[in-house]
């Protein structure tokens, strides 16, 4: 079997960006409390932006990183728990959306860890042959489910979208290690 590895990535974060005063005051908090139980200052908020729209775009440009051409695009896989509802998939959406007109499309909802699902995927189809280049996404688009009034996790959630390319070549993805 031939190896597989990341050739592009890339990224979609909201313009709107909503900092920890908001939130601490709503949690009757402060920002340096947030600050100092998970590290995030800011985070992204979509506006009219959809989980798939936010997906398409970072996959655009990790298609343009990798220097792939969508129509090679064998398989679009894309890692997310927001879509509006649970039919129709985001995936055969964002493939459309990318120009993969010829790839299958799968959506893999497994909360936290659907990215790693996801890429573990890609890699095998690509070290078997099934798929030149696959597109992994994980697109969430959380602030529309949150709790804003839960002081355990309001503060955690954002909105936004993680893409790469995977393809075949050295040095590649490791074996994934499930536990």
């Amino acid at each position: 079997m031939r190896d597989a590895r990341i050739t592009g990535i890339g990224s979609f974060r909201p313009a709107l960006r909503v900092g920890n005063s908001a939130i601490a005051e709503r949690l009757g908090s402060t920002e340096q409390w947030i600050q100092e139980r998970s590290g995030i200052v800011t985070r992204g908020v979509a506006e009219q932006e959809s989980v798939v729209d936010m997906a398409a775009a970072s996959s655009g440009k990790a298609l343009a990183m990798a220097g792939v051409d969508p129509a090679e695009v064998g398989l679009v896989l894309l890692a997310t728990c927001s879509m509006p509802g649970p039919l129709p998939g985001g995936s055969p959406q964002v493939a459309q959306q990318i120009g993969a007109s010829k790839a299958g499309a799968a959506d893999v909802g497994a909360g936290c860890a659907g990215f790693t699902y996801a890429l573990s995927m890609a890699r095998d189809a690509v070290r078997c042959g099934t798929a030149e280049h696959v597109v992994v996404v994980g697109s969430e688009r959380l602030t529309d489910l949150i709790d804003y009034d839960d002081r355990g996790s309001a503060f955690l959630f954002g909105d936004g979208a993680g893409a790469v390319v995977v393809s075949a070549g050295a040095d590649g993805i490791g074996p994934v290690v499930w536990a």
